[in-house]
């Protein structure tokens, strides 16, 4: 397995995590401002009742980020939290980093108190669907349905 860790991210840390978010939507296809993007990530740099912000640390470098937000479930009896977004830099994909990273995330939300560990995968995204069932997420009968409430977002 790969020397890859997780360090929570701070304030400090909002440039380069602008710089990963951008490359992460823009693979993706998410319309997104950079100018927007430090008031976004804000919260999850200094509440931590809202969730948390990692980033992938490999080699030395800063390569990906994970970024969990916290809910509350009925049907989970308390906290659940999501996986809004993961990223890893291609030219660090296929080395086992991203596995690790996620299940270090996945490790992270269960001590935090986390009941259940979500998380949203484009079907035809062959290579992140394998990463998710090694993770031990498995589909559930449900369509995860948005109505979006903002300006610019993506449903």
């Amino acid at each position: 397995m790969s020397n890859a860790h997780l360090r929570l991210a701070t304030e400090a840390d909002t440039a380069r995590l602008v710089e990963l978010v951008r490359a992460y939507h823009a693979s993706d296809g998410i319309e997104s401002d950079a100018a927007e993007l430090p008031a976004i990530l804000r919260p999850l740099l200094t509440d931590s009742t809202k969730g948390r912000i990692w980033l992938i640390d490999f080699g030395g470098e800063t390569v990906g980020y994970v970024a969990i937000c916290f809910g509350y479930s009925i049907e989970f009896r308390g906290v659940d939290a999501f996986v809004d977004e993961i990223y890893l830099a291609p030219a660090f994909r296929g080395r086992g980093i991203g596995t690790q990273a996620l299940s270090l995330a996945i490790d992270a939300a269960r001590a935090l108190g986390a009941h259940a560990l979500h998380l949203e995968v484009d079907p035809d995204n062959a290579a992140a669907v394998r990463l998710y069932r090694r993770g031990g997420f498995a589909a559930r009968r449900y369509r995860l349905m948005s109505q979006v409430f903002t300006q610019g977002a993506r449903a």
